[in-house]
């Protein structure tokens, strides 16, 4: 056993030179070696997880549900980018996509469900049509800024969303208000 076991240990060396000397003649050709390829595509591997999750927790906190853990994941990316793990311009585009289909969703919820919802509960919210027809005219003058300041301050984020909906403020103006702020949100 223990002579064979010494045979292995020696197989196991010259592998590995043979394998030493195939990544040295790699780099002499330019070639990256094989240690590097595999801990390149580790690295990729672990960047599009990264950037799925990112996309995917930012679409559910777009829609406005409440207790979305983005702020922890916000300071995980924030902490791989300055170690250079992540770059900042792939996770601010795919955040951005995630939480801006999240908005669209928001704003189809209000849109299509929302009466109903302030039929339902609006006097426990104390929402009648009076202050109903004043969100909406407010929607229709000052939506974008409202959206794009609401981005920036959690309390109105998400009423913001769905009241941009119940609204009906025009769909072009909503994705461009949130486009922007969505961007900027996650860049910052």
């Amino acid at each position: 056993v223990l002579q064979l076991h010494g045979s292995l240990e020696g197989l196991e060396a010259e592998v590995r030179h043979v394998l030493s000397d195939v990544d040295q003649n790699l780099t002499l050709l330019g070639i990256q070696s094989l240690q590097e390829q595999v801990d390149s595509n580790f690295d990729q591997r672990r960047a599009v997880a990264s950037m799925t999750v990112l996309f995917g927790i930012l679409a559910l906190e777009g829609t406005g549900l409440p207790l979305v853990p983005f702020e922890p994941l916000f300071l995980a990316t924030a902490y791989l980018i300055a170690h250079g793990q992540l770059r900042l311009l792939p996770i601010v585009l795919y955040g951005a996509a995630g939480d801006l289909l999240g908005n669209l969703i928001g704003y189809h919820i209000g849109r299509t469900v929302g009466q109903l919802l302030v039929d339902r509960y609006g006097p426990r919210l104390h929402l009648d049509a009076r202050r109903i027809a004043e969100t909406r005219a407010w929607f229709w003058r000052f939506g974008g800024g409202t959206l794009f300041l609401g981005r920036f301050f959690g309390p109105i984020r998400t009423p913001a969303i769905l009241l941009a909906g119940l609204s009906r403020m025009p769909l072009p103006s909503y994705v461009l208000w949130m486009g922007v702020a969505d961007a900027l949100w996650v860049g910052a």
